[in-house]
């Protein structure tokens, strides 16, 4: 991921955590595809309203994760606002636990990452 004005590469910190977001949000997106009915057996708060959203989540992830690839900012923006679209959808659907930390967890290590080459980013 080299930047286009400077020539350098983002940090291996930032680039390890975009290659396992992109993994994540293609297992996220692999895993909706193909487990559908188990997951609303397991989550019956989670219906078919709310599913196409929650389901698009990864596919935008992937698009946010390529944007930030090319340095461009609002990549970072859409990860935090996905981050909170899924925060808010699990919340409802499946209420506290230990899969609501990995959001957490993912947002700030992002934030972490991201900030000392803020300036790179157009």
């Amino acid at each position: 991921m080299p930047d286009a004005a400077t020539g350098q590469r983002a940090p291996w910190g930032l680039r390890i955590v975009l290659v396992l977001l992109a993994a994540g949000n293609l297992f996220g997106l692999w895993f909706g595809l193909t487990h559908r009915d188990e997951v609303f057996q397991l989550f019956p708060r989670l219906n078919s309203a709310i599913w196409p959203v929650y389901l698009a989540c990864p596919v935008a992830g992937l698009a946010g994760i390529l944007a930030m690839f090319l340095w461009r900012r609002w990549g970072f923006w859409l990860m935090m606002g996905l981050g909170a679209v899924v925060l808010a959808i699990e919340l409802y659907a499946m209420g506290w636990g230990i899969h609501v930390a990995r959001i957490f967890v993912v947002t700030a290590l992002l934030t972490v990452c991201v900030r000392p080459v803020w300036g790179r980013f157009r």
